[in-house]
């Protein structure tokens, strides 16, 4: 059905271990194993399960492994998954799947590629077929990227492959001790751990990973609460300038108030001077004509008498004058005082316009709708 290498390859363990006849007849998962060949990733132990029972496409695709690169913190590079912290690979590179009693690997559209033992599958960004791999393959991805002057940048995944048709939970010790046995004779590797101690290094690891995105959740609530208190402490601080605007608003009312009623005050003082000064021009005259008739008249104790009743009449004009000028200048500077009065009384009404203007603003970037805090505990919720 798949193509298939034909190549004669040592056998590193006993067939009692590698091939057992009920797992070979009725395995439903084998176990495969990536040993690096330059130590640069941790063994690898993949668990591939039989899709050739499997009718449906999603059950057939959870049987699979994917081999690609680690691309964030999520998902990160551990031994029981296809992942790798390697820059030569691509974000879905290849891809596991065991299918009667033997397993299988294809590229997926790769760009620096999958060689099996040196024979690269296909070509770049192109989907290969299916080729069975086996115990002692030597399986590449990627390739060596270098320096101008030839020194080596990233390291491609290199690995030697081994084959257990079993599932992963059923290796016992004595396998993982004959497994060590045989690799301990061919070539230096670490010893394989029990899945059990694995599984609790990758569980470790797991919770680790998801303790550092919680504190970076932590820091960004905690940047957000700032936020919201920096804007609440402008709110309050507008609030306050707008009450004392508003205090001072009244204040100024009150005094244009009394400034106004002082206007009309002197405003009738002034008509009842000037209905004053009125009535005595009417008398002034009224005497300078008596006193020309009496001038006229000839009588020397009667002109003194007129004499001295036309200085006291000038008199009296100049005084009358004297004050009508000064009620003037009084009215004139109250008109003045009232005047300014207006303007500041303008210019606060202006003032408190542009704070109800900057509160409502302010209110209105801070609702549910604006994104802003709120929005953040929507996603985070």
């Amino acid at each position: 059905m798949y193509k298939k290498e034909v190549e004669t390859r040592p056998q590193v363990f006993s067939q009692s271990v590698l091939y057992p006849a009920k797992a070979m007849a009725t395995g439903a998962a084998a176990t495969v194993i990536l040993l690096p060949r330059h130590g640069s990733f941790q063994t690898k132990m993949l668990e591939v399960r039989d899709i050739s029972s499997s009718s449906s496409s999603s059950s057939s695709n959870k049987g699979r492994v994917r081999i690609g690169r680690q691309t964030s913190s999520k998902a990160v590079a551990l031994p029981y998954n296809g992942l790798f912290d390697s820059k030569v690979l691509s974000r879905i590179h290849a891809e596991l799947w065991y299918e009667q009693g033997k397993v299988y690997i294809r590229d997926i559209k790769s760009s620096n590629g999958t060689f099996l033992n040196g024979r690269r599958l296909s070509d770049e960004n192109e989907e290969s077929e299916p080729f069975e791999l086996k115990s002692t393959d030597t399986l590449e991805f990627g390739v060596d990227i270098t320096n101008e002057d030839g020194s080596i940048l990233y390291h491609k995944v290199s690995c030697q492959v081994q084959i257990l048709p079993t599932a992963l939970a059923q290796i016992d010790s004595a396998m993982f001790k004959e497994l060590n046995e045989g690799l301990s004779c061919r070539r230096q590797n670490p010893p394989l751990v029990m899945p059990e101690t694995a599984m609790m290094e990758s569980n470790w690891q797991l919770l680790m990973s998801k303790l550092q995105q919680e504190l970076h959740r932590s820091k960004d609530v905690e940047y957000e609460l700032k936020k919201v208190k920096c804007e609440l402490a402008l709110t309050l601080e507008d609030n306050k300038r707008l009450s004392k605007a508003d205090d001072r608003a009244r204040e100024l009312e009150a005094k244009l108030h009394d400034a106004l009623t002082n206007l009309a005050s002197y405003t009738e003082k002034c008509q009842h001077q000037d209905e004053a000064i009125a009535s005595a021009k009417l008398e002034v005259a009224k005497l300078e004509e008596t006193i020309h008739a009496l001038q006229k008249g000839g009588d020397g104790s009667v002109t003194k008498a007129l004499s001295e009743a036309q200085k006291q009449a000038e008199k009296l004009k100049w005084m009358l004058e004297e004050q009508e000028i000064r009620l003037n200048k009084d009215l004139s500077a109250e008109k003045a005082r009232c005047l300014e009065f207006e303007e500041r009384c303008l210019q606060l009404e202006r003032k408190i316009q542009e704070l109800e203007q900057r509160k409502r603003s302010d209110t209105s970037s801070s609702s549910p709708s604006s994104g802003g805090f709120y929005g953040f505990w929507q996603v985070r919720e």
